[in-house]
C-alpha cells in the first residue's frame, strides 16, 4: 500500500509538474478549468450520494464563469482588468441569482435551502479557492494571458512542501503503527491519521521548504524579494520565516484533508472516485491543497508590501 501510494504520487506529481513548468498561460488556465470542473463534479457526486440535493450542472457552469472572470479581469496585466470594479460584483450577482432562480424551479419544495447552499459551497470550495493557483502563477506578469517563471516557482514550492508533507505523514504514521503504535488524531473522521504522522509530516515538509528556499536564494528562483533579494537586502522569507510559513501551510493542508474526509464520511464512501491507484479521485489527491493557495497568496502579498 505504501509503495503503491508513493509511486502513484510521484507519477502524478511529475505529470502535473511538467505541465506546470512547460505550459503557457492559456494552457494552464484550461488545465485549471478542467481540474476545477472535475473536482466540482466529484464534490457534487459526494453530496448526491449522501442524499443531499444539488444542482451540479448549474454549479459547474457558474464555477467556469468565475474562473474565466478571474483569468480575464483579476491580474494587473489581464486584458479586462480595468473592468474589475464592475465585473466582480456583476459576476457574483449572476452566480447567486442564477442558483436562486434554478433552485426555485427544480428542487423539491422542502429542500431548496440544501440545494442552493450545497451548490454555492461547491463553487466556493473548488473554483473560487483553486483560482488562487493562477493568481500565484501570474505573479508579476506584465503581459495579458501570461504566467511568469517566478510565479510558477511559487506554485511549485507550495505543492512540493504540501505533497512531501502528505507523503511523510503517511509514511511515518504507517511505520509507527507497525512498530510502536500511534495516537489517533481524528478517529471518527479519519481513523488512519495519527499525531505521530502529523509531526512527521510537519518535519519533512519544513525540511523540504528549507532546502527549496536555500536553492531559491542561491539560484534566484521565485520573485525578487521573496526568497532572494538584490543589493544585499534581506529577503521577505528568511529561513526562520520560511519554516514558520511552511508549518502553517502544512497544518492548514491537514485540515483540508480532514474536511474532505468529513464530506466522504457524510456520504458513506471511502474515495471521491477511483482515478489514481491507491489514492482515489482528483479531490482525494488535491484535498490538502484546496485551501493553501489563498492563504499562501495572502501571506506573500503581505510580505511583499
Amino acid at each position: 500500500m505504501l509503495f503503491k501510494r508513493i509511486i502513484a504520487g510521484i507519477l502524478v506529481g511529475l505529470f502535473f509538474g511538467s505541465l506546470l513548468a512547460l505550459s503557457c498561460g492559456p494552457l494552464l488556465f484550461f488545465m485549471l478549468l478542467a481540474l476545477s470542473a472535475l473536482c466540482q463534479y466529484e464534490f457534487y457526486t459526494l453530496a448526491k450520494k449522501g442524499g443531499i440535493p444539488v444542482l451540479p450542472k448549474t454549479g459547474i457552469a457558474l464555477g467556469t464563469l468565475w474562473l474565466a472572470h478571474e483569468y480575464l479581469c483579476r491580474a494587473d496585466a489581464a486584458p479586462l482588468h480595468h473592468l474589475l470594479p464592475v465585473s466582480e460584483p456583476l459576476c457574483l450577482f449572476v452566480m447567486i441569482f442564477t442558483i436562486a432562480m434554478t433552485t426555485m424551479f427544480t428542487s423539491s419544495e422542502k429542500r431548496k435551502f440544501e440545494a442552493a447552499g450545497t451548490t454555492i459551497l461547491g463553487i466556493l470550495y473548488m473554483p473560487f479557492l483553486l483560482g488562487f493557483f493562477f493568481r500565484l502563477a501570474q505573479w508579476g506578469a506584465i503581459a495579458p494571458f501570461a504566467t511568469t517563471r517566478s510565479g510558477v516557482f511559487l506554485v511549485f514550492f507550495m505543492c512540493l512542501v504540501i505533497k512531501m508533507s502528505d507523503t511523510g505523514a503517511f509514511s511515518v504514521g504507517l511505520t509507527c503503527a507497525k512498530t510502536i503504535g500511534t495516537h489517533k488524531m481524528a478517529p471518527i473522521i479519519s481513523p488512519k491519521k495519527s499525531w505521530e504522522g502529523l509531526v512527521g509530516g510537519i518535519v519533512i515538509g519544513c525540511l523540504t521548504a528549507t532546502l527549496a528556499a536555500v536553492g531559491a536564494n542561491h539560484y534566484q528562483w521565485g520573485p525578487e524579494g521573496i526568497f532572494w533579494a538584490l543589493d544585499g537586502a534581506a529577503p521577505a522569507l528568511s529561513l526562520v520565516k520560511t519554516i514558520a510559513v511552511a508549518a502553517l501551510l502544512i497544518v492548514v493542508g491537514v485540515f483540508g484533508d480532514l474536511i474532505e474526509s468529513t464530506f466522504k464520511r457524510a456520504a458513506d464512501i471511502k474515495d471521491s472516485a477511483s482515478i489514481f491507484p491507491g489514492m482515489g479521485g482528483l479531490l482525494d489527491v488535491i484535498d490538502s491543497l484546496v485551501f493553501i493557495p489563498a492563504l499562501f497568496y495572502a501571506i506573500l502579498e503581505l510580505l511583499a508590501k
